[in-house]
């Protein structure tokens, strides 16, 4: 429940800061919209990356019965996080 509250705060706060700082609605939803491919690009890749190595670095198998080219290879994962952080440019 503490850990929900934290997450709602940290999500709803800064567009609240935002629309103090910029009275454009157009503006801050330009902005929106980019940090939000920015996400959606960026974490996922990241997430991969780092449980790839963590599984590595414990020898666990990271490969699965769900694992394609788009999932087990590393020059996949680094090119979505280079993309989306590109998007930030």
């Amino acid at each position: 429940r503490k850990a929900r509250i934290i997450f709602r705060l940290l999500a709803s706060i800064p567009p609240i800061i935002g629309a103090f700082i910029v009275h454009d609605l157009g503006v801050i939803t330009d902005y929106a919209g980019v940090v939000g491919y920015t996400i959606m690009f960026s974490f996922p890749a990241v997430i991969y990356i780092y449980s790839k190595k963590l599984l590595r670095a414990k020898g666990l198998r990271y490969k699965t019965c769900y694992s394609t080219i788009f999932g087990t290879k590393k020059v996949m994962g680094y090119t979505l996080l280079i993309l989306g952080l590109g998007m930030m440019a």
